[in-house]
C-alpha cells in the first residue's frame, strides 16, 4: 500500500527537481517530486515508488517505475510502465498508448485521462469529484474472530474491563505530568460544561470535512495528519480531565482525601467502564454517552489550549464590572 512509503517520503524522502538527460542512470529507491519537474527517459528503470507533491513527472516511453506512484496535487504524464498502483488525489494523471500499470489507477477528486492502447491491469477506481460528495466506505470489515472457549459475554467482560484498566492509567499519568493543565482543562468542564460539550460536539461534525478539504490541497497530507494526532490526543486527554472531574466529586462524597491523580485514575475507569457497557448492552443508543463525554472533554481542551491557558480567558468575554453610581 502507497500509505507508509508517503509517510516515510514526506519526512525523509529525498527531492527531485531536475529533468534527467537520457543515458543516466535511473534513481535508485522511492524519489518525492515537490514543485518541480522531473523526467524518467526511455531505458531506465526507478526502482521504488514515486511521490509527486504539486509537480510534474513524465515518463517517456520505456521507461519503467517498479513500485506505486503516488500523485498529490501534481501532474503524471506517463508513457511507460508502472509495476505498482497509481494514486493520484487532486491530481491529473495522462496515460499513453504505450502506457501499461500492472497495478490499480485511483483518481481521487482528480481527473484521468487514457489514450487508445494504454493497458491497465487491475481496476480504475474514481472516487468524489469534490469535497462535499460522499465518501464510500466498506461494508462490512472482516476480522478472524478467537474463541477461547469462555463464552461472548466473559470475554466482552474481561476486554471491557481492561479497556478501562488502560484508561484509568493514561489519565493517572497524565494528572501526575501535567497537574496544571489538567486543574485548568477540569475548571472548564466544571464552570463551562455547556460551553465545552457545544465546542467538542461541533469540531467532531466539522473536523471530518475540513480533513477532507485540506488533504486535497498540496500540502494537506502532513497537516492532515498533525491534526488528526492533535484530535486524538485532545479526545484522550479531554477524557482522562472528564475522569478526573467525577473522582473528585465521588472522592469528597465518600469524605475523602486523595491525590489528584488517584481521583483521576479511577473517575476515568468507571466512566469508561459504564459508557462503554452501555454501549455494548445498548448499542442502538448506547454510542451517545461516550461520545458526549469525549465531546465534553475535547472542548474543555480546545478553549483552554489543551491546559496552557488559565479558565477561558481570551476565549470567552469576561463579564462587565458593575458599574459604580457615585451619589452627590
Amino acid at each position: 500500500a502507497p500509505a507508509p512509503r508517503l509517510a516515510a517520503l514526506l519526512t525523509a524522502g529525498p527531492i527531485l527537481s531536475a529533468y534527467r538527460a537520457p543515458g543516466q542512470a535511473g534513481p535508485e529507491g522511492d524519489q518525492l517530486v515537490m514543485g518541480g519537474a522531473f523526467s524518467l527517459a526511455s531505458g531506465q528503470t526507478l526502482s521504488g515508488s514515486l511521490v509527486i507533491l504539486g509537480g510534474v513527472a513524465t515518463l517517456e516511453d520505456g521507461s519503467r517505475v517498479t513500485e506505486d506512484i503516488v500523485i498529490l496535487g501534481g501532474t503524471l504524464r506517463a508513457d511507460g510502465r508502472v509495476d505498482g498502483d497509481i494514486v493520484s488525489i487532486g491530481g491529473l494523471v495522462d496515460l499513453g498508448p504505450t502506457a501499461v500499470v500492472a497495478g490499480d489507477v485511483n483518481v481521487l477528486s482528480g481527473h484521468l485521462s487514457r489514450a487508445e492502447g494504454t493497458r491497465i491491469e487491475g481496476r480504475v477506481n474514481r472516487g468524489f469529484t469534490g469535497p462535499y460528495s460522499p465518501v464510500s466506505y466498506p461494508a462490512r470489515v472482516w476480522a478472524p474472530g478467537v474463541d477461547w472457549g469462555l463464552g461472548s459475554v466473559l470475554t466482552g467482560g474481561l476486554w471491557l474491563i481492561f479497556r478501562s484498566v488502560m484508561w484509568a492509567m493514561f489519565a493517572l499519568l497524565a494528572a501526575l505530568l501535567f497537574p496544571q493543565h489538567s486543574e485548568r482543562v477540569r475548571r472548564a468542564i466544571s464552570q463551562r460544561a455547556g460551553v465545552s460539550l457545544g465546542l467538542g460536539a461541533l469540531t467532531i461534525l466539522v473536523a471530518p470535512l475540513a480533513l477532507i478539504i485540506v488533504t486535497i490541497t498540496i500540502i494537506g497530507i502532513p497537516v492532515t495528519l498533525a491534526a488528526l494526532f492533535l484530535l486524538a490526543l485532545g479526545w484522550a486527554f479531554g477524557l482522562a480531565v472528564v475522569g478526573l472531574e467525577v473522582g473528585q466529586r465521588l472522592v469528597i462524597a465518600a469524605r475523602q482525601d486523595w491525590a489528584p491523580a488517584l481521583s483521576a485514575g479511577l473517575g476515568t475507569f468507571i466512566v469508561t467502564l459504564v459508557g462503554n457497557a452501555i454501549g455494548l448492552v445498548v448499542p442502538c443508543v448506547g454510542w451517545m454517552l461516550p461520545v458526549a463525554v469525549g465531546a465534553l472533554g475535547l472542548g474543555a481542551v480546545l478553549i483552554t489550549r489543551f491546559g496552557t491557558q488559565d479558565e477561558m480567558a481570551g476565549v470567552l468575554p469576561a463579564p462587565a464590572a458593575p458599574e459604580m453610581i457615585e451619589e452627590s
